[in-house]
């Protein structure tokens, strides 16, 4: 069985008014964390490429199956 999953980074969590949980298009807002900068740091950029590589080698991922914009940035 192969499963999609999106990562989404910078986020605080989901605004829920008007949404429901069953409607897999209506899962409410995005609330971006105030405490986050993006990605002007090289640091930042560091943590994302090291996060996107260790997922890859995890055992429960199909090899080559990973794709991060970050390896093209």
């Amino acid at each position: 069985m192969d499963v999609t999953a999106e990562i989404y980074i910078g986020l605080d969590s989901l605004d829920k008014n008007g949404s429901t949980g069953w409607d897999s298009e209506e899962l409410g807002e995005p609330v971006m964390a105030m405490i986050f900068n993006g990605f002007e740091e090289p640091s930042h950029q560091t943590h994302l490429k090291l996060m996107c590589d260790d997922l890859r080698s995890a055992e429960y991922v199909i090899p080559d199956s990973i794709n991060c914009w970050i390896d093209d940035f």
